[in-house]
This record gives structure tokens, C-alpha cells and sequence, in this order.
């Protein structure tokens, strides 16, 4: 397996802030080494200010793509040329495509999501979730559900200045795709006690819990609910650390979960697609990138 970068090796990135964390760079350039494409992946953390000039200079530099994390996957749009449908309900973009001096942005985080919890069993079709947060990977998370003919969507968002801007989503989403959805506050125990009472799925989309934080976004008063109510599975989309304080808490239970890094494997095999043409040999870069 030839892993030389040459002159002529195409680039593909990712850029956030942070991004230094990420397995991206190491599940991307393993799966373009296992199908013998000249492309290394790398990582670039960059200022809030800067997705502009970062986005014109990756054009310039042939790039053939590259991903987005927080907090540009909003911010990139107005530098964009195409926007794919989901992209355009959500307003949120997790990849870009380089190509014929257009700039065309999609959203595989959604679709990655429910790609990782198939493994585990999970179908969308007529059922109830619960998500927390409504930001860029929670948009794209609750289209692709109401897409995936989910009966109802429950989203508990913190109160301030962006709980406006996730009900309006909501109110979208639902006359796009007649799914019935709904928005509170995270606050509200009891909303989400009986949220939850009739869900399938409850989903942590917000930051918290991540890296070395000790708190979760659920109680596990609340999360208790989960365990008389019937079959229900905790999902966090934050993979570092493996087991966060929610999915502590679901395990303490003896409740099914899920961290986020088949989400992260199955957006990037989307997006790997999407760049190259080619389906990631995703057992493969699974086992030897980080799943050892």
C-alpha cells in the first residue's frame, strides 16, 4: 500500500476550531490508501473569522474538498455555490464538494447518523425522538428523520437567542415533509419526562458532555423515564471521550446506547463518496484507523 504524498497528491480537509481532536484525517487518508487515490486528508484549525479567506484559498489550491465542524458549518453558506436540497431545509453544511470552479455544499451528518444506529437495530420509519439542541449537526439529524417518515421529532433547546431560530426550523421542517415536530426548552424536565415516555430514540446533539466535561444534559431522574417506559435508546453524536456522562448514566440503567463514533465513520463515508466517486471500505478503515 503506497502512502508516498507526491506532487501530484490531491488535498482534502478539515476545518473547525477545534479540530485538532479529530479521527477524520486518519479514516480519510487510510480509506484513499486502501483504494490506491493520491489524496491525504489533514486537519486545519482556524479562526471564527477566517472560513472565508480558509474556503478561497482551498479553491485556489485545487482542493477537492473538505468538511466543516463547529462552528463554520452555518457560517460557510454564503461562500458556497450549490447547496444540496437537505442543505438548503437545514442551512447547515458538513461537506463541500470542489469542482469545475463551483463550490457545492451537502450535509451528511443526518444520514451518516442513522447509517450508525441501523448497526444497532434502529429504523426511523413511525416512530417518536427526542433530540437536544438544534445547531448544525441537529438540523441535519432531525430533516433527515422527518425525511425518513419518523412519526414526531421532539427538540428540547436551550432558552436565549437561538430558541426562536429552532422553532422556526421546526415549523419548516414540518410543512416540508408533514412530519409533526415540536420545540421547548431544555429546562423543562417535565415536557421532556413526557417526551420521552413515548420515544424511541433520545439524542444529545449539544456540545455537552464533551472532552473532559462531567456533566450530562439529562438527569438520570429523567433519563429513568427511558427504563419504565419501554425500549429506548440513548445516542450521543460527541465520540470523545468514548462514554460520556449521558451514556454513563444509560449504562448505570441498563439502557441500550450509542456514542458517536459510527456517526462519524458513516457521515465520512458519505462525504468520501460524495469527493471521490468511490465507497470508503468502511469495515476496513473501522477496524484500523480507531476501532482497535
Amino acid at each position: 500500500m503506497d502512502n508516498t504524498i507526491s506532487g501530484t497528491t490531491k488535498l482534502l480537509c478539515l476545518l473547525g476550531n477545534p479540530a485538532r481532536h479529530s479521527i477524520s484525517p486518519a479514516m480519510h487518508s487510510l480509506a484513499a490508501q486502501l483504494l490506491g487515490l493520491d489524496i491525504v486528508y489533514l486537519a486545519f484549525e482556524i479562526a471564527p473569522d477566517e472560513i472565508g479567506v480558509a474556503v478561497e484559498g482551498l479553491k485556489s489550491l485545487g482542493a477537492l474538498g473538505f468538511n466543516l465542524t463547529m462552528p463554520f458549518k452555518e457560517s460557510v453558506i454564503p461562500y458556497l455555490d450549490d447547496l444540496s436540497p437537505t442543505a438548503q431545509l437545514t442551512r447547515s453544511v458538513n461537506t463541500v464538494k470542489i469542482g469545475n470552479e463551483r463550490l457545492y455544499g451537502d450535509t451528511t451528518d443526518g444520514a451518516g447518523y442513522f447509517d450508525s444506529l441501523k448497526k444497532e437495530g434502529f429504523a426511523p420509519a413511525s416512530r417518536e425522538m427526542v433530540i437536544l439542541g438544534c445547531g448544525g449537526a441537529a438540523r441535519s439529524i432531525i430533516a433527515h428523520a422527518a425525511r425518513e417518515e419518523m412519526d414526531r421529532i421532539h427538540i428540547f433547546q436551550r432558552a436565549g437567542k437561538n430558541f426562536q431560530s429552532a422553532v422556526d426550523f421546526a415549523e419548516t421542517v414540518q410543512n416540508a415533509t408533514g412530519c409533526v415536530l415540536s420545540v421547548a426548552e431544555l429546562s423543562d424536565e417535565s415536557a421532556l419526562k413526557q417526551a420521552l415516555c413515548s420515544a424511541s430514540l433520545l439524542t444529545n446533539a449539544t456540545p455537552v458532555g464533551m472532552g473532559s466535561s462531567g456533566e450530562s444534559p439529562v438527569s438520570k431522574e429523567v433519563l429513568s423515564v427511558c427504563r419504565t417506559s419501554g425500549s429506548c435508546i440513548i445516542s450521543d453524536i460527541i465520540y470523545d471521550p468514548p462514554q460520556t456522562p449521558l451514556l454513563s448514566c444509560a449504562k448505570e440503567l441498563g439502557l441500550p446506547f450509542v456514542n458517536g463514533r459510527y456517526m462519524l465513520l458513516y457521515q465520512g463515508a458519505r462525504a468520501f463518496q460524495l469527493w471521490t466517486g468511490c465507497e470508503m471500505p468502511v469495515e476496513a478503515v473501522k477496524h484500523a484507523a480507531f476501532w482497535q
